[in-house]
């Protein structure tokens, strides 16, 4: 609705998606239904006749539910999408953390059953030791040219012999070589594989 004055005032109400202005015989810009009411503006609606109050009561009435209509979708919808949001968050977690802790009890089961393996391994290898008359250090005395596998510094040392019972474990100098107990465990566990470390000095480094 839209208001000028000239002289008296004239009301103009439009109706449509576009509405005018007719004034001195002029018409600006094209409406659907155009009315002119001459007086004062609080006197528009005494002066129009029933039919065009009908039309504007039956518009109104058209357009209020369809505002309400739309409000509330938008509202519906706009909480629809933060529910979906919410579960589809949580269904996500959910099955993420059912898949981390099948993970963690498959990890578990492998840690479990390589303590039980490595225990079996250690008894065999503990076996073959006392049947063997056990681990001692003889009277005899050899030296080593170590090399550190960090700094691959060369050092030479001066240790006691290692024995399992009577029997020297030897300086092993090529892959080939047997060497007792070690060789004896990887024959009975499938080729696992073993190493039988000196002690050095006392801050506790080895000789392998």
């Amino acid at each position: 609705m839209q208001t000028v004055n000239h002289g008296q005032s004239i009301i103009f109400i439009g109706l449509g998606f576009n509405f005018g202005l007719t004034f001195d015989g002029r018409c600006y810009d094209q409406t659907l239904f155009i009315l002119k009411v001459k007086g004062r503006p609080g006197t528009m609606l005494k002066n129009l006749n029933i039919r065009l109050k009908l039309m504007i009561i039956g518009s109104l009435l058209t357009i209020v539910p369809l505002i309400a209509i739309t409000v509330m979708t938008i509202v519906e919808n706009s909480q629809m999408i933060k529910v979906a949001e919410e579960e589809s968050t949580k269904l996500a977690f959910a099955e993420l953390e059912a898949k981390v802790s099948m993970v963690y009890n498959i990890a578990d089961t492998q840690h479990e059953l390589l303590l039980q393996t490595l225990k079996s391994y250690l008894n065999i290898t503990q076996e073959i030791v006392s049947n063997n008359g056990g681990i001692s250090t003889g009277t005899q005395t050899v030296y080593w040219n170590t090399v550190n596998q960090y700094t691959k510094q060369i050092t030479s040392v001066k240790l006691p012999t290692l024995l399992n019972g009577e029997t020297w474990f030897g300086q092993i100098i090529k892959m080939g070589e047997n060497v007792p107990v070690v060789d004896k465990v990887q024959s009975l566990c499938g080729g696992v594989t073993s190493t039988v470390f000196q002690r050095m000095n006392n801050a506790g480094d080895m000789l392998r």
